[in-house]
């Protein structure tokens, strides 16, 4: 569906002679995500004011998504499939902000925080098989991640602190928590992919 919306877009643009013809391919990619994108956050938004939790669900997303396109982490096969699993991460979220009592969002808060710091220092980054990262990028990411993450802790750690804002400090730590998710996830799918090619060559 996203391919064929970017596809025609793409068309209408060489049309109007916009782009040219030989950037087709590039132009239908970008549109492709972006179309991916917007409905992944459209679909979020929405299910947030359904649950009525939008600014927790602001706060996750805020925290969750400039971690996880430095990070890296596991990657669907196609858009639609990482829009499903987006949704099934998303209701996690919404489940947990809605079940844990209020005088347990410190300490879990804390424990999430502390466990997925370290999941996600070891493992970044966390790269597609489609577009593998060379040394030195590599490196640049691993420092990025290891400046932001500490700011989002104190982020996290200035919410916590005040009582009318801990359940918001929950929520950033969630969206942390998922990004360390999605590495272990995208790990060990690599790692499957390896053995699988190793096998298929012996």
């Amino acid at each position: 569906m996203y391919a064929r919306i970017a596809q025609k877009l793409s068309d209408y643009y060489v049309r109007k002679k916009f782009i040219k013809e030989n950037d087709r391919e590039i132009y239908e990619y970008s549109f492709e995500v972006l179309i991916s994108f917007i409905l992944n956050l459209l679909l979020i938004i929405v299910l947030s004011l359904i649950f009525k939790i939008f600014t927790p669900s602001i706060l996750y997303i805020s925290s969750f998504l400039p971690l996880r396109r430095m990070a890296g982490g596991y990657h669907a096969n196609t858009h639609f499939k990482c829009t499903i699993t987006l949704l099934c991460v998303y209701l996690v979220f919404a489940m947990l902000i809605k079940i844990i009592p209020y005088y347990y969002y410190l300490y879990v808060s804390v424990s999430l925080a502390i466990v997925a710091s370290v999941i996600i220092l070891i493992l970044i980054p966390v790269e597609d098989h489609n577009n593998p990262l060379s040394g030195s990028e590599r490196k640049k990411l691993r420092k990025k991640v290891s400046i932001i993450l500490p700011t989002m802790l104190i982020v996290t750690g200035i919410l916590l602190s005040f009582h009318i804002t801990r359940r918001y400090g929950l929520s950033f730590v969630l969206g942390i928590t998922s990004v360390s998710g999605s590495l272990a996830a995208g790990r060990i799918k690599n790692l499957l992919r390896k053995h699988k090619k190793q096998s298929i060559e012996i």
